[in-house]
């Protein structure tokens, strides 16, 4: 369900337009709306983006390429070809596979 200071705006009515994350609107019911940036808000609630743990994370990650993928393909009307590789990496072989040089600290 929809926050009250959602479904309180009349039905057929619009949300004020968007403007600068953190302003703040009052509704007719003195309630204060404040717009958050899509990234403030996800990054606050990484749960609705399915981002809350490691698992789900990798799992909503490979399902996003996939479904952008199929979107993709669709809207060119091509079959797809979809190959799925997944590795795990330990940081040092990540750090070169990605070129981050590993250095000993100068001041240790």
């Amino acid at each position: 369900p929809l926050p009250a200071a959602l479904t309180s705006l009349a039905p057929g009515k619009r949300m004020p337009p968007a403007s600068k994350a953190g302003s703040k609107v009052t509704t007719s019911r003195g309630e204060v709306l404040r717009f958050k940036s899509p990234a403030e808000f996800f990054s606050e609630n990484k749960n609705i983006a399915g981002f809350d743990n490691v698992g789900k994370s990798l799992y909503t990650t490979v399902r996003e390429l996939v479904e952008n993928a199929l979107d993709a393909c669709e809207s060119i009307r091509q079959l797809p070809d979809i190959e799925i590789t997944l590795e795990e990496f330990d940081t040092a072989a990540l750090n070169r596979l990605i070129g981050v040089a590993a250095t000993e600290r100068l001041d240790a």
